[in-house]
């Protein structure tokens, strides 16, 4: 079954007569659509094939009558006259057909324990001889399926025992009940109680994926009377909608048109970010620009680019795998968080940050069970990429001291890292490498491991740069060379916040900026590469001997700089360093 899809997995089991079959979408359309064009297709090779579906607000109606001269088949044999109604007992509802819609109304709004209790004593008796206009050839394989959306709430509602009965008996009853009957429930949350999940068959049903969306989208454009849009663009749109489901990718191609007259990526990260937003444990990183706002750190920039198309169908049937996520560790204040912010915008991809306060909760199992919606979330969302920033002082503490907590939720990350398939590239930044667990150094953990060391003279001239013309300053009118030399041991983030106190300064004193006041205030910058001592020095070790360098040196080539640290590598710690 792994190998086909959810469809084929539904038709399958429908085929089988599967009594339970639970869908997990977040769309029931779909679903329903399946299970209607399978029962249609039954029809056509003689299988008397009949959908009903309960909802609360309309109550009990069949969906799938095939038109008026089969709907007399239905009503003329159907399991309703074992369901009482629910002002005279004892009096079954009334059936009526409507032609406009093509299905078959009850007149009555019946409970759903009374629905299903229908369900089983039709499931007791035997079925009843060919109706007299039943069409030539049509054998008699009576075949009755009910749909049940929203089933998480009741099957998670201890209240509705009932319910959680009579699904097992109907369970049960389909072993020996000479007639086929099976319940399907979409939900989508998966939940239901610990005496029901064996008897109940579980599909996973996936967002549209990337083929769907272009066609949505494209099918969108022509009605709206847009079309000067290229294939690259309406691709390009199908890639930023992944992760939508289809109706949140309709609002947002109609609401891109309405807006700026064309199909724009921009709405579907607006789009993900607010459902982001209803996680609670997630935070979305506003993007503050492309990865040309990261001074230095070209290696890894450079593999970042080599990944940012690998997450289309296209790489995938060049026989490419999505990729799996990189750990950015080094000296703090050397970009490692900026980069985050910036990947975004060079990938197309919301940033998603776990806040690992909002993950903690009071409640056995809180916590886990919010880390796993935080996961749910980036996947539902994806491609997208997961930021979990000081990673090393959430998984790096705790032991006993949490009642195991921690560890728990380190296992429960470190197997979805290594068994998901869905489009989620995960960020690791850290600065504390003596409190990084070990589990994150085994190799292949992740794609890539990056050390981010003290900026050098070239990156530093360009960190200055991107500083100045950020606050509308013309690196023109300064000496970038002269500066760099001066700032030897600053991180990027002490070079931003040098140029932020000299405009302070030049703002006090009525000037302009100036290379003068930016040179006076070079001494007034705490720099962490003289708090941090033998600490530095010991970091540094450890990147050498665990990581790739961010940053290439001045005279090497990225190229080089990579066929040079080709190889495996021994994962360790320097001696230095010792486990707090």
């Amino acid at each position: 079954m792994e190998d086909r899809t959810p469809e084929q997995q539904l038709v399958l089991h429908m085929a089988a007569a599967t009594p339970l079959i639970f869908v997990q979408a977040f769309e029931e359309e779909p679903v329903v659509k399946c299970v209607v064009d399978t029962s249609k297709q039954a029809l056509l090779e003689g299988v008397y094939d009949n959908v009903w579906m309960w909802t609360a607000t309309d109550g009990l109606r069949g969906i799938n009558t095939g038109g008026p001269e089969r709907a007399k088949l239905v009503l003329s044999a159907d399991f309703t006259a074992k369901v009482p109604g629910p002002v005279a007992i004892g009096q079954p509802p009334t059936l009526v057909y409507r032609p406009e819609t093509d299905d078959i109304v009850v007149s009555k709004v019946v409970e759903l324990a009374i629905v299903l209790n229908g369900f089983r004593e039709f499931m007791r008796t035997a079925p009843p001889p060919p109706p007299p206009d039943m069409p030539a050839g049509m054998e008699l394989h009576r075949t009755d399926t009910l749909i049940l959306p929203d089933a998480g709430i009741f099957l998670a509602n201890p209240n509705q025992y009932p319910v959680h009965r009579l699904l097992s008996e109907i369970a049960v009853l389909s072993r020996t009940s000479p007639r086929n009957f099976r319940v399907i429930l979409i939900d989508v949350g998966f939940s239901p109680p610990a005496r029901m999940e064996r008897l109940i068959t579980h599909i996973r049903w996936p967002l549209p994926d990337q083929n769907e969306l272009l066609a949505l989208a494209q099918t969108i454009a022509t009605a709206q009377g847009v079309s000067d849009i290229k294939p690259a663009q309406f691709k390009l749109v199908a890639e930023s909608l992944a992760g939508l489901t289809r109706a949140e990718a309709t609002r947002v191609c109609q609401g891109s048109i309405t807006m700026s007259g064309s199909l724009s990526p921009k709405l579907a990260v607006e789009e993900k970010a607010n459902l982001v937003a209803k996680s609670g444990v997630l935070t979305f990183l506003k993007p503050i620009g492309d990865l040309d706002q990261v001074g230095g750190l070209a290696n890894f920039k450079e593999w970042l680019r080599l990944r940012r198309r690998a997450f289309g169908e296209d790489a995938k049937n060049f026989g490419l795998r999505s990729p799996r996520g990189a750990v950015l560790i080094g000296v703090p204040g050397t970009g490692k968080s900026l980069v985050a912010k910036c990947i975004g915008t060079a990938w197309n991809m919301p940033v998603l940050q776990l806040d690992i306060g909002a993950l903690l909760g009071s409640l056995v199992g809180e916590s886990e069970q919010r880390f796993r919606a935080a996961i749910a979330t980036a996947e539902a969302v994806a491609p997208a990429i997961l930021f979990l920033d000081e990673f090393e002082k959430m998984w790096g503490t705790g032991g006993e001291r949490d009642g195991g907590i921690m560890s728990r939720l380190l296992g429960s990350f470190l197997t979805w890292l290594n068994d998901h398939t869905s489009p989620v590239f995960s960020l690791l930044a850290g600065n504390s490498v003596e409190r990084i667990p070990d589990e994150f150094l085994r190799a292949g953990r992740f794609d890539g491991m990056f050390f981010t060391d003290l900026p050098t003279t070239t990156e530093r001239m360009e960190i200055l740069n991107i500083a100045l013309e950020t606050r509308k300053r013309s690196s023109q009118n300064f000496q970038l060379r002269e500066l760099a030399a001066a700032t030897k041991g600053f991180t990027g983030a002490e070079l931003a916040q040098l140029v932020e106190a000299s405009l302070y300064v030049a703002y006090d004193r009525g000037e302009e900026l100036t290379q003068g006041i930016l040179l006076e205030n070079v001494p007034q910058i705490n720099l962490v590469s003289t708090t941090m001592g033998d600490r530095l020095t010991a970091i540094r070790e450890w990147g050498a001997k665990n990581a790739l360098p961010a940053s290439a040196p001045e005279e090497v080539t990225y190229a080089s700089s990579v066929a040079s640290a080709a190889g495996p590598r021994l994962l360790g710690r320097p001696s230095l360093l010792k486990r707090k």
